[in-house]
């Protein structure tokens, strides 16, 4: 049986050209939530205000000022990283390579669902509350005591 591939290994690096991610070393050591911004134009779903959030500096305006990091992604890499660090990247500038990048947010037990202003658009689930444990079939439970449960 051959098996075919609709996605090779050429299609999914990610390196400067087509937009890697970069983050801000130790920003999320700063104490501050920023309100989440969409650039992509396509995109409508925009973040909602929350005004407890700060708007988040320019980052590109001032890139000497901060230890900005990124790396080249090869087939099978993956970036692990906290929430609340300053990333981001920018467009697709090449002609051969498209850019694709897969989620997942794995949190602890103490996590709960949150509706307040500036979460994330689309990940609304009509089935929890406010300050319940996220522990549904949206957010299945994969590892508790040691193994893996999902």
């Amino acid at each position: 049986m051959e098996i075919k591939q609709s996605v090779t290994e050429e299609q999914i690096c990610a390196f400067e050209e087509n937009g890697v991610v970069e983050f801000i070393s130790g920003s999320h050591l700063w104490g501050k939530w920023f309100q989440p911004e969409n650039f992509d134009p396509v995109d409508s779903a925009s973040y909602e205000e929350n005004p407890d959030f700060v708007k988040i500096p320019d980052i590109q305006a001032e890139r000497e000022q901060h230890k900005i990091v990124s790396w080249d992604m090869a087939p099978g890499d993956v970036l692990a990283f906290h929430a609340l660090i300053v990333h981001g990247s920018g467009g697709n500038h090449s002609n051969s390579t498209r850019r694709r990048g897969y989620v997942v947010r794995y949190t602890g037990r103490e996590a709960v669902y949150c509706t307040d202003p500036g979460s994330q658009p689309g990940n609304c689930n009509p089935n929890l509350n406010d300050g319940e444990i996220l522990d549904s079939q949206q957010y299945p439970v994969v590892w508790q005591n040691g193994e893996y449960v999902y």
